[in-house]
């Protein structure tokens, strides 16, 4: 008997202590279990707070650098975070739209300061009409004050344009004129008169050299009538045939002569111009005067 109790006990003591063992190991297992899925939970939520973060970087800079930090920081999530996963991915998608919104403005604008052409400039307009988003809302007053400055510029060189045209016309006038009154003066001093030119042909010749004196009115002459011839009468013979001394009978008074228009006698010349300053006028020489 006591040889089976003796069995009986030991085997009960095995059974004890596999299953305390059993118990031992299962609790170690369960809290390995336990402490990995919190290492675990700790983790996507390290990971999810770093993806948020490259997203905000990315959206602080816009540096492609950042935002490929940012994409591969969302690719880290887990299944379990397919929400949160989801909303940063569209955040991003959403940057990538502004960024390549932008970059149009830009490109339209630095096409329009080139050109500026009016079509150029309201394209430019347009597009920034469309920005909506407050993230571009510093972006869109900072393009829409250089787009300002532009239409202001254009607006300065078309009038300066006109001005500089305004000027360059007055100028070429005034050196035309400027050029015409310098011939003419050079063609008067080299080119001699008609009348210098007619009097050295005279004297090459021999003939006389007159000079061509203005014309003045012609007034009828003014004729007064002569006075009374003096009788003359021859004294009686005396009777001693001696010869009386003569009289010498008084000398007539001139008859008053008829005033011409230059002041003169009144006499005509041959070509019946009265009063002819140079005294051989014809009709065709009338005011020529003699040197």
């Amino acid at each position: 008997m006591n040889k089976k109790k003796k069995i009986i006990l030991a085997i009960i003591a095995i059974l004890v202590v596999c299953i305390g063992s059993y118990g031992v190991v299962r609790h170690n297992n369960e809290v390995q279990a336990q402490q990995k899925q919190e290492a675990l939970i700790k983790k996507e939520k390290e990971n999810l707070e770093s993806a948020k973060s490259a997203v905000d970087q990315a959206y602080k800079t816009r540096d492609s650098k950042d935002i490929e930090a940012a994409n591969k920081a969302i690719d880290k999530l887990s299944d379990s975070q397919k929400e949160e996963k989801a909303k940063l991915s569209k955040r991003m998608s959403k940057l990538d739209g502004l960024i390549k919104q932008l970059s149009e403005i830009n490109s339209a604008l630095e096409k329009a300061n080139i050109s500026k052409t009016d079509t150029d400039i309201k394209s430019v307009q347009t597009l920034l009409d469309k920005v909506t988003d407050d993230y571009l809302k510093n972006d869109k007053k900072a393009i829409q004050n250089k787009l300002d400055a532009l239409k202001a510029q254009i607006v300065k060189d078309v009038e300066k344009k006109k001005a500089d045209a305004k000027a360059a016309e007055e100028a070429k006038l005034k050196e035309t004129v400027q050029a015409q009154q310098t011939q003419q003066n050079q063609t008067d001093q080299q080119a001699p008169s008609i009348d210098t030119t007619t009097a050295q042909n005279n004297q090459a010749s021999g003939q006389p050299v007159y000079q061509e004196q203005p014309q003045q009115n012609y007034q009828q002459p003014v004729y007064q009538t002569p006075a009374e011839q003096p009788n003359y009468q021859q004294s009686a013979q005396p009777n001693n045939n001696q010869q009386p001394a003569q009289q010498t009978p008084n000398k007539p008074s001139t008859p008053s002569q008829p005033t011409g228009p230059n002041g003169g006698n009144g006499t005509a010349n041959g070509a019946g111009i009265v009063d002819s300053p140079g005294g051989w006028d014809t009709a065709g020489n009338v005011g020529m005067e003699w040197q």
